[in-house]
């Protein structure tokens, strides 16, 4: 009976953990949804665009135009966090929000990838692509690097987590979770 009952404590404290756990996460999740409307807002008053701008997904053109440009001073570099075979990845800021900075060899078409994200649309299970930046070439020894701004994902790439994760030791609601979460970004 005593077992039972320090048992059942132990389990309470541990659910009670994890709910305070979720509710964090869904916090700061919603503090990151509102940093990004307020630079979409900022980029879109900044081009001149007016209220439709700010209301389309950062990066996204006009019909037929190009992808919203972010100029290079708005942006502060900061730590590499990522590297690729063509890509390296910084921790960054544009206005005060952190950003992630995908850096790749100017000229290697980051165009596309906008528009398929303005494409995409707005969704809490998608990364925000806020524009292009150009590096200025004298910066990077007249080498120029663009650069993709997206929203910081502070727990890093989905990708690495799924890779770090040991489905034995994750409960099977929080794998349901991710999986329905992928799903709905997917939809």
């Amino acid at each position: 009976g005593a077992v039972a009952a320090v048992l059942d404590a132990v389990a309470q404290e541990q659910r009670a953990e994890e709910a305070r756990r979720r509710e964090e996460r869904a916090e700061e999740a919603a503090r990151l949804r509102e940093a990004a409307r307020a630079i979409e807002e900022e980029l879109g008053r900044a081009a001149g665009a007016g209220a439709d701008a700010a209301r389309r997904p950062a990066g996204a053109a006009e019909a037929g135009g190009a992808p919203h440009s972010i100029p290079w001073g708005h942006l502060a570099v900061r730590q590499q966090i990522g590297r690729g075979s063509f890509k390296t990845v910084y921790v960054g800021e544009l206005r005060g929000t952190r950003v992630a900075l995908l850096m790749v060899p100017g000229g290697t078409g980051l165009e596309d990838e906008v528009m398929l994200m303005a494409r995409l649309g707005n969704s809490p299970n998608i990364a925000v692509c806020y524009g292009l930046a150009q590096e200025p070439a004298a910066a990077a020894r007249a080498l120029g690097r663009d650069c993709l701004v997206m929203e910081y994902a502070p727990h890093g790439a989905l990708i690495e987590r799924l890779e770090a994760l040991d489905e034995a030791t994750w409960p099977a609601r929080t794998l349901l979770s991710i999986a329905a979460q992928v799903a709905q970004g997917m939809a």
